[in-house]
């Protein structure tokens, strides 16, 4: 069979730029972020998801938001997969 998935979000809110310029759309992340893991075997999960936390503790600018997309939309999709959902680093 066919497994579909759907998720739902709130519009994304209007933030004023501080210039008086024309507002920008930005998305305000609420709840847990999901952060697709994915690698070659069981172990070298474990070993992504250590480098993956890592990663975000040892740089403080990364927003959380756009690593979440980037391990979607830039890494492959190995044959062993996990989502860890995290409000913070």
């Amino acid at each position: 069979g066919t497994n579909a998935h759907v998720i739902l979000e709130e519009a994304l809110a209007p933030v004023a730029d501080g210039k008086g310029d024309a507002l920008e759309r930005r998305r305000l992340p609420s709840g847990p972020l999901p952060l697709a893991l994915s690698a070659r075997t069981a172990p070298a999960l474990g070993e992504v998801a250590e480098r993956r936390v890592s990663h975000m503790r040892e740089d403080p600018d990364l927003d959380p938001a756009d690593v979440a997309y980037s391990l979607v939309a830039t890494r492959p999709a190995f044959a062993h997969r996990a989502v860890a959902l995290g409000r913070d680093r």
